[in-house]
């Protein structure tokens, strides 16, 4: 698995999962700056905001699990 960023991401606390996750995998697009896909590993509601863990590349991945069900 390649090296695990974690982002913070400040939306209202009321928005769908879905919205975060995306927002997520664009905002780690913009840091590993190559091509490929982008999974969140873990998402933390903070007061400040949420905290969201991508990896490119990985594998077991939130963003996977919500597709299959």
């Amino acid at each position: 698995m390649d090296h695990m960023k974690a982002l913070i991401i400040q939306m209202p606390f009321e928005v769908d999962m879905g919205n975060i996750v995306q927002v997520a995998r664009a905002e780690g697009m913009k840091l590993y700056r190559v091509p490929g896909k982008i999974k969140v590993l873990d998402v933390i509601n903070r007061p400040y905001g949420w905290i969201v863990v991508v990896v490119q590349n990985g594998d077991g991945c939130i963003s996977e699990e919500k597709t299959k069900g």
